[in-house]
């Protein structure tokens, strides 16, 4: 199972945690296996996501730079919405 990010990144991405590295980008669709983050419901999900520090992060969330638009748990990467 993979959980599937819609991020937004402004000015900079983050330089920790499953999602380092991001460039800079509105509407990014993003992959993470479930075996790197604690997943709970759509749109709620915690762990390292940006830092090494666990953090819970809800849909509609805005941590450093990275806005979460939308989170959600798919077995493909061709979930649509």
């Amino acid at each position: 199972m993979l959980v599937r990010f819609d991020v937004t990144v402004v000015t900079s991405g983050p330089t920790e945690g499953v999602l380092n590295g991001l460039p800079v980008g509105a509407n990014q669709i993003i992959y993470v296996d479930l075996a790197n983050v604690n997943y709970s419901t759509n749109n709620t999900v915690g762990g390292s996501i940006t830092t090494t520090v666990n953090q819970n992060i809800d849909g509609g969330d805005v941590v450093g730079n990275v806005t979460f638009n939308q989170i959600a748990l798919t077995a493909d990467k061709f979930l649509h919405y």
